[in-house]
């Protein structure tokens, strides 16, 4: 049985005359007539009773009726979903992102693209910047939305939006009274870094210092900029972070802009090159 036949068979039912069923169906008389009696031959059932001015649904074509519509619903919603699906309109979206990214415009993104596509279900992962890319490679993830990404994986990279980078101080620092600072100054100064082997924008910040003139002094290493603000304001070094999280209310630190050449905290979204139209979408809809 194939889907034409269900098809051909809910025509005649309607029309309940070949000739009109045909000409709805867009083809001649002869060619319905066979295929309704394939049917009947593959059910090993009389479906209609033929006269020589009429056609009845039997008995066994009431019931197939009835099986027959639900059957082509079924394939009419399946086919919607799929379409759906490639479309980008529905399915289940899994992001990954660091805290900070979240907090400094991903999250009110989230929001938004939720009202207006309210069948979509988004999961969020928090990940270092290190498991999103590991998880982005084996398909777990979707999209991936880091501060700095790394040049040499095959990922698509799209720049999402524009952060300033600064330099945050305890409140007692010898900095704390300066509004903006240039980093060639910092040289002597013990830093709360990002940590190196889990992101390539602390590799990006190292980078920016040494063509300052030193390497950086890192006593401490961490995974997100909440915690260089949280070490920072315990007075256990001075530390880079983006704009927002150095200006997130009831931090306990100062934040100095970066005067001269200015580390990037540009984030960008990564996502695979097979990735799912519903990811595309995502992705475009967060550039501003």
């Amino acid at each position: 049985m194939e889907l034409r036949h269900i098809r051909y068979f809910l025509a005649l039912s309607n029309a309940l005359n070949f000739t009109v069923a045909a000409k709805r169906l867009n083809i001649s008389q002869p060619p319905l007539s066979q295929q309704i009696a394939d049917l009947e031959r593959e059910l090993s059932v009389k479906l209609f009773d033929r006269h020589s001015r009429s056609v009845a649904l039997t008995a066994a074509g009431h019931v197939f009726r009835r099986h027959a519509e639900a059957m082509l619903a079924q394939v009419q919603q399946a086919a919607a979903e799929v379409q759906a699906i490639d479309r980008g309109t529905t399915g289940i979206l899994n992001v990954a992102a660091t805290s900070s990214v979240l907090f400094s415009g991903l999250s009110a993104a989230i929001a938004a693209f939720k009202a207006v596509n309210p069948s979509i279900e988004i999961v969020i992962h928090e990940l270092s910047p290190g498991e999103q890319i590991e998880r982005l490679e084996l398909h777990r993830v979707d999209a991936c939305f880091l501060r700095f990404a790394p040049e040499e994986r095959n990922f698509q990279v799209t720049r999402v939006w524009s952060e300033r980078v600064g330099l945050i101080v305890p409140p007692a620092h010898r900095l704390a009274s300066r509004k903006g600072v240039r980093i060639s100054s910092l040289k002597n100064e013990d830093f709360v870094f990002f940590r190196l082997p889990d992101s390539a924008f602390a590799s990006h910040l190292q980078a920016i210092c040494i063509a300052e003139g030193f390497a950086p002094r890192i006593v401490q290493q961490v995974v997100e900029a909440f915690s260089v603000v949280s070490l920072v304001s315990a007075g256990l070094g001075i530390g880079f972070v983006p704009e927002p999280v150095g200006h997130m209310n009831g931090a306990r630190v100062k934040y100095l802009d970066i005067l001269g050449p200015c580390p990037s905290a540009d984030v960008r979204a990564l996502t695979r090159q097979d990735a799912t139209p519903l990811a595309r979408r995502f992705v475009a809809f967060t550039v501003r």
